[in-house]
């Protein structure tokens, strides 16, 4: 497995990237949340929200290696999954509703699959663009 290691030798361009994935997956997410229903709808928005979240880690954290944020990701969803064992994300969606998107309704055990998907998924794809791009040698001008 390729995980990305947050130290591309680009340039700038590297810098700009993880904005960009992430406005992508963010844009994609509401869509899903928005258009989908279902298990299948509710599990894509899941993978979405752990990539999103990995993304978030990557552009807040850009010098730590891609394994690192796959791991503080996956444990913000875990954390947020467990939450939900409480009735506190729905008090939270009572008073603001759009918190519902950031801490959810209701625990689903399915909802760690589809995490451990999303945020794994991304750190992969982005570990496996890394490498496909050439490096720049220290030594070379």
């Amino acid at each position: 497995m390729v995980i990305a290691t947050g130290h591309e030798a680009d340039g700038g361009a590297a810098a700009r990237r993880p904005w960009l994935h992430l406005a992508v997956v963010v844009v994609l997410g509401l869509a899903v949340h928005g258009a989908g229903s279902g298990w299948v709808g509710d599990k894509a928005g899941d993978a979405l929200y752990a990539a999103m979240v990995y993304l978030l880690v990557v552009v807040l954290w850009p010098r730590r290696p891609g394994w690192l944020a796959l791991v503080a990701a996956l444990s913000w969803c875990l954390a947020v999954e467990l939450l939900q064992l409480s009735d506190l994300p729905r008090a939270a969606a009572d008073v603001f509703p759009l918190s519902a998107l950031v801490l959810g309704a209701g625990f689903d055990a399915w909802d760690l699959v589809a995490y451990v998907i999303g945020a794994t998924g991304v750190a992969v794809v982005r570990g496996l663009g890394d490498r496909s791009r050439p490096r720049r040698s220290a030594t070379s001008s």
